[in-house]
């Protein structure tokens, strides 16, 4: 009987995965890690609008049209560009003359 019960203890030390490693009781050289996190964003400025650009608004225009966007901070949000001129550029420049501030992230196609 006590050949099972060391056996089972043994067993069940070796196949728990837990926080704290068997026999380690509550000393911090126990513990180990779980899971790495990634920092949390931080938050934008009050001012500042992150964008999430086509590759086409990077692009200058092949024809004269309007790009647009919506948003919390602005609502519905356009400016004009005409053939030869890049839209981002022309809705950053709209955006920065009401006193926005524009983060651009490039979309990137995997």
């Amino acid at each position: 009987m006590r050949l099972h019960t060391v056996a089972l203890g043994i067993s069940l030390c070796v196949g728990l995965i837990s926080v704290v490693a068997c026999g380690g009781g509550n000393r911090p050289e126990a513990v180990t890690a779980t899971a790495a996190r990634a920092p949390r964003p931080r938050p934008l400025p009050p001012n500042a609008i992150r964008i999430h650009w086509h590759r086409e608004a990077l692009l200058p225009a092949i024809r004269r049209g309007r790009v647009c966007i919506v948003t919390v901070k602005t609502g519905h949000f356009c400016a004009r560009y005409r053939v030869g001129q890049v839209p981002a550029v022309e809705l950053k420049k709209k955006l920065q003359a009401k006193g926005f501030r524009v983060l651009d992230v490039p979309k990137v196609r995997a």
